[in-house]
């Protein structure tokens, strides 16, 4: 089902990477049978899925800005154990390891936290699933996507280090070969366009955050 938001007010702070849509349109997809499960517990994890240059790092910020939450981010762990990064299947296999063992530790701990990464393997969100699952931690999945010129244009400007909160050195071949890589969520989740307007996503996961639903 594709709900449509209604036209929310302009971002006070554009970024030049992240362009917003004039039209003001935001879209939701969601899976059908959608259903917010709530627990007692405070811990939460947030698992942003999509190729690089979608903009699921820049959400990432945009929700930390409103909501107090620890980020596991791959591109910040595979700088720290690749000079420089190749993203090969080995390399990969590393960083997402540590980020699993970095996101168990702040569940058990009750925390709020937000995994940034392409996390394109449905076998790897798994493992994901279960760890929120034995902490008790209600689950967002969200995916983010752009149209492809508007990728190209991210990944241009990232090369030129426009952004110096980018941490990733994802380029456009990367993305070329990740993006027929992304597998199917099995669970429901968000689909998130981050060319548009994004003030009534966040909204909204802000009302999941803050257990308003």
């Amino acid at each position: 089902m594709l709900v449509p938001w209604s036209t929310a007010a302009w971002l006070t702070q554009n970024r030049l990477t992240f362009p917003v849509n004039p039209c003001g349109f935001c879209y939701h997809r969601f899976a059908s049978s959608f259903e917010w499960r709530f627990m007692s517990t405070s811990a939460v994890l947030v698992l942003l899925v999509g190729p690089p240059g979608t903009g699921k790092s820049y959400l990432a910020r945009r929700i930390a800005e409103r909501f107090p939450m620890a980020i596991v981010e791959t591109d910040e762990i595979r700088r720290q154990i690749a000079h420089p990064p190749t993203y090969s299947p080995r390399e990969s296999g590393r960083v997402y390891l540590t980020a699993q063992r970095r996101i168990e530790r702040l569940l058990r701990e009750g925390r709020a936290v937000l995994f940034d990464a392409t996390n394109l393997y449905e076998r790897g969100r798994k493992k994901l699933y279960r760890i929120a699952e034995k902490y008790h931690a209600r689950l967002l999945i969200v995916r983010t996507t752009a149209p492809e010129p508007v990728i190209e244009e991210r990944l241009r400007l990232r090369k030129l280090g426009v952004e110096p909160l980018d941490l990733s050195e994802a380029g456009w071949e990367v993305y070329s070969r990740m993006k027929g890589e992304l597998q199917d969520i099995r669970r429901p989740h968000m689909v998130i366009d981050t060319s548009r307007e994004l003030q009534p996503a966040l909204e909204s996961i802000l009302r999941f955050l803050r257990n308003e639903q």
